[in-house]
């Protein structure tokens, strides 16, 4: 598993991580750094193309070779920088698999998956193996703004989309990049990052899941529940008696609360 953090993490961590994002206004900040880790990957967050984008790009190019993609928040702007030649992807996350082909078909160098597509790691796999180039899959762990996308309390239920550190290993044979870009404060991405780069957590979830909202200690949520939901299908959402996820934290609760 690869881990993204910001551009104004601390540099030791910077260092850590496999993938660095950082605004297109704050290039200049991290040029040094590229050019002592210009392997790494970096992503270009934009909001429009300024007068200066190809001039900037080119100098990122030169650095970093091909270890580079850019974030469009817009179909029509991504579009258009990959018509340019530039890698790039689209901001918001894919949770169906119509959204997933169409961004396949506009040839996005990554994909952010949300929703049922992340209950569904075998499916997913046979179509990343069709793809005519690799597509780095990308997820936040922690939150799924799917499952927000209506709820008023802003919390998520047991059965949305998340990955506990520990269950990280049942999601690597598809997906490849962990991104923790929704955090409130840096300090707060810092802490996460070091602990899914561990990949274990021994405290409450309600820590590292905010949205999440379970009281419970992590490690005493049964260990198999990440290999049960990675294929699931989420089918608990189309009528299915599955409460799986439920029974798991409801024995928690009472076995180790």
């Amino acid at each position: 598993m690869k881990y993204s953090i910001s551009y104004n993490a601390d540099i030791k961590l910077r260092k850590e991580a496999d993938e660095i994002r950082v605004p297109f206004n704050k290039l200049g900040y991290i040029y040094d750094f590229m050019k002592e880790y210009p392997n790494k990957k970096y992503v270009i967050n934009i909001d429009t193309i300024s007068s200066n984008f190809d001039k900037q790009l080119a100098f990122v190019k030169a650095v970093v070779g091909d270890n580079y993609t850019i974030n469009c928040p817009q179909i029509g702007l991504l579009k258009i920088v990959k018509e340019q030649g530039y890698n790039c992807f689209y901001k918001y996350a894919a949770a169906d698999w119509e959204t997933f082909n169409n961004l396949m078909e506009i040839g996005v160098s990554d994909i952010l998956i949300d929703g049922p597509i992340c209950f569904d790691m075998p499916s997913l796999k046979k179509l990343l193996n069709k793809a005519e180039k690799p597509i780095n899959i990308r997820v936040r762990p922690t939150t799924s703004a799917n499952a927000l996308f209506a709820n008023i309390n802003n919390t998520f239920s047991v059965n949305a989309f998340y990955i506990r550190p520990e269950d990280t290993k049942y999601y690597e044979n598809a997906i490849h990049t962990f991104v923790f870009d929704t955090e409130e404060y840096i300090e707060k991405e810092e802490v996460i990052f070091k602990i899914y780069k561990n990949q274990v957590y021994i405290g409450k979830i309600v820590e590292i899941m905010p949205q999440l909202n379970q009281n419970i200690l992590n490690h005493s949520i049964t260990l198999n529940i990440g290999e049960r939901r990675n294929s699931c299908k989420q089918k608990c959402k189309m009528g299915d008696r599955c409460d799986y996820c439920f029974a798991a934290f409801d024995i928690a609760k009472k076995l180790f609360n």
